[in-house]
């Protein structure tokens, strides 16, 4: 192979976290082949997470069209390699159909013959970070890092718009601010919210800091669940912010407190210690899913790990109450001392 790929294209159009941690991916390709004409194609909902990133020459969106819609379009960027860090049958179809020669992916699924070159991990096994996956398809290129961190470019612009929402909210300068974020788009089991707004009301009175909650549009009941437990209003963001301005607010934070879910991720890459409350599940172990780097704390049930939920037909329904508002007080207690 040596160094003779000129146009690779990187497919991963599923969810925020997801595209966020396979940044490194386009980052060790591009270490390894400098000369390239390196794409990724994302979904329309990520797109903005790869705006910037130096390492790429262009992003692509999937529209979700037919396959062979898709593979037409392909076809016409005249891609040499193809990796695919999240594979579906239609994807594998269309990246075969757009005459792509090299097309790296899993080699454990049904389709699985629709790539030239398979790598063998079962990621249901949540035995490594997601990270580390994404990077074991780069390694089948002969790509590598050797401190893999998810990259996001935040623009001047961003920044100024964190810093002016903050100060419509009177957030005096210098003042702590500790981000709770207490959705998750339904990828895991969530801890209540009344829960969370308990744990907002000591961060206040204890600890002296200023709370900020943030959500996606349609999560406003859910953020007035929090704040009705508060004496003080905490600053609410909700649906209000690009990707890149909420990551801006996410930076201005002490510590950022949320379940497993994508922005989680998004503090993490900004260098804002996590503290994160995971279900048992064995699909969303945080071996796999946990906010990646050091300095973050979490927190799971003392519970035995389970293959799936099954809600009110498990013994300790609901596991995520077992986690107390003390245990989380403490690990931000912990987190903030660093």
């Amino acid at each position: 192979m040596g160094d003779s790929l000129s146009r690779i294209l990187i497919v991963r159009t599923d969810r925020i976290g997801d595209v966020l941690l396979s940044t490194p991916v386009v980052e060790a390709l591009r270490l390894k082949f400098p000369g390239a004409n390196i794409a990724m194609l994302v979904s329309e909902q990520t797109k903005e997470i790869l705006e910037g990133n130096p390492f790429l020459n262009e992003v692509l969106v999937d529209m979700g069209e037919k396959a062979s819609k898709l593979a037409k379009r392909l076809k016409a960027k005249r891609f040499d390699t193809a990796v695919v860090l999240h594979p579906t049958p239609r994807l594998a179809w269309a990246l075969s159909r757009a005459g792509i020669p090299l097309r790296v992916g899993t080699g454990y699924r049904g389709y699985s013959f629709l790539f030239t070159k398979r790598v063998y991990e079962h990621r249901k096994t949540a035995l490594r970070h997601e990270l580390e996956y994404n990077l074991s398809l780069a390694e089948a290129l002969g790509a590598s890092l050797t401190d893999p961190q998810p990259k996001i470019f935040l623009s001047s612009e961003d920044r100024a718009w964190a810093k002016d929402r903050l100060n419509k909210a009177e957030v005096k300068e210098g003042e702590r601010l500790v981000g709770i974020h207490p959705g998750s788009g339904g990828t895991a089991r969530d801890w209540r919210p009344e829960r969370f707004g308990e744990l907002g009301e000591r961060i206040q009175r204890e600890l002296g800091a200023k709370v900020v909650v943030t959500g996606v549009k349609g999560e406003r009941k859910l953020a007035e669940a929090v704040a009705s437990k508060m004496s003080q209003s905490p600053v609410i963001i909700i649906g209000e912010t690009s990707l890149k301005q909420l990551m801006a607010i996410l930076e201005k934070e002490s510590v950022f407190i949320s379940n497993s879910t994508g922005p989680m991720h998004l503090a993490a890459a900004v260098g804002t210690p996590v503290v994160a409350l995971f279900p048992p599940i064995r699909a969303c172990s945080p071996r796999r899913w946990g906010p990646w780097g050091k300095g973050h704390k979490v927190i799971l049930p003392k519970v035995p790990e389970c293959r799936k939920c099954t809600e009110a037909k498990c013994k300790v329904y609901d596991c995520m109450d077992k986690i107390s508002v003390d245990e989380v007080f403490i690990a931000v207690k912990e987190v903030l001392g660093r």
